[in-house]
């Protein structure tokens, strides 16, 4: 959940926690429910037991909104830098944003960790690990988007794509050269040389086509797979925003992937520092 602020009145009613109001929450005996519209005007919604510190928090929460309208605020007085001031007593420096930046970090950080050896693995392979890291971290910060109006179809266009290519063969016309190969006669031994060299050709480029289908199936399957996963989740924000470059930066060095792949032209451009980075992987997987 953001700090939030109170907003203009020309701006749309988003709030945080700051700005919560009354209404915004719901008090049952064992949990505490939130539903507001947040960050662009995604809704958020979460539903906490009342159990261990939440049990404090579910009781401050019934004292606080015991006397309050629906439309009154929970925390009246309180802003974001308040929260920050508070924050600074704690660990000087820290504010909401370094908060919500280290947890991001660490959630991207330990998912890395747990595929740190697959330099044998297949590049969409690295990017689809590297992705899902970005996606916990998108969840983990509620980072929701409005589904495009063309999702559905895009989806199904990749699906389509998928079994098509699962049903071909692309190898077919190589095998027939091959029999033909196989079951003609030679006499001479230039010519059993000749056809021995040609078979070992053509099985050669069998061979070949079938890794090349296997990978363009898994490449389809991990990129379905991900579309379905990042439906309504933005992964950009908290690339841009809040995980630290490095991680993807030694992660990626350090499983032999393209660390430009994750960052578009303009991050990478904002991002460059990094490159000058002596830091590897080993050490910044550490810090979070």
């Amino acid at each position: 959940m953001r700090v939030g602020d109170e907003k203009d009145p020309d701006e749309a009613d988003t709030v945080g926690a700051t700005t919560l109001r009354k209404e915004h929450i719901k008090l049952t005996e064992n949990t505490i429910e939130f539903d507001f519209l947040g960050k662009d005007g995604v809704r958020w919604t979460e539903t906490i037991p009342a159990e261990g510190q939440d049990k404090q928090f579910h009781d401050n929460l019934k004292e606080f909104v015991s006397n309050k309208k629906e439309n009154e605020e929970i925390f009246d007085g309180i802003s974001s830098r308040h929260v920050n001031a508070y924050y600074s007593t704690i660990v000087k420096g820290l504010s909401a944003k370094v908060f919500r930046t280290y947890l991001a970090s660490s959630v991207v950080s330990k998912n890395l960790r747990d595929h740190d050896n697959i330099k044998s693995e297949s590049d969409m392979k690295k990017l689809f690990h590297a992705k899902s890291a970005n996606l916990d971290a998108a969840i983990m910060c509620n980072h929701k988007r409005t589904i495009p109006k063309n999702f559905e179809a895009s989806l199904q266009k990749k699906k389509d794509t998928l079994k098509n290519v699962e049903k071909a063969k692309p190898w077919e016309k190589s095998e027939d050269l091959l029999k033909k190969a196989e079951s003609k006669i030679t006499k001479t031994e230039k010519q059993k040389e000749q056809q021995k060299e040609r078979i070992k050709k053509i099985k050669n480029v069998i061979r070949k086509r079938k890794a090349k289908h296997v990978e363009r199936i898994e490449k389809l399957e991990l990129q379905i797979n991900l579309t379905e996963k990042t439906r309504d989740y933005n992964l950009g924000t908290s690339l841009r925003n809040y995980i630290d470059p490095r991680i993807f930066k030694t992660w990626t060095d350090e499983v032999g992937a393209e660390w430009e792949k994750l960052y578009t032209s303009a991050l990478q451009k904002k991002f460059l520092w990094v490159k000058n980075t002596n830091a590897k992987w080993s050490q910044v997987s550490k810090e979070y």
